[in-house]
């Protein structure tokens, strides 16, 4: 939760809610505060595109980004790993 808080700090803008910034200046804030690259993207039924950061040493955020160019913190984590589709009967 502590990781929560510091990024929305990191990412706050005045005039947007305290935890959505700018597509780039979030971007920049994750790789430069936590080592965190773009590791999936996709667009969403809505129109907005849900991007996953990660680092090497496996954190994580989640983020939304609206038409507009407005990125917003949706989750964080730790643990970070990228599998290989499982087929439904082998799922964990």
């Amino acid at each position: 939760m502590l990781r929560f808080a510091a990024l929305l700090a990191l990412v706050a803008s005045p005039a947007a809610a305290q935890s959505c910034a700018p597509v780039t200046e979030a971007l920049i804030n994750l790789q430069s505060n936590y080592g965190e690259g773009v590791r999936v993207a996709a667009l969403m039924g809505s129109g907005e595109m849900l991007m996953i950061t990660a680092a090497p040493n496996g954190t994580w955020t989640a983020i939304t980004v609206a038409p507009d160019g407005t990125a917003c913190i949706v989750a964080t984590g730790e643990a970070f790993e990228v599998h290989d589709a499982t087929p439904v009967g082998e799922m964990l």
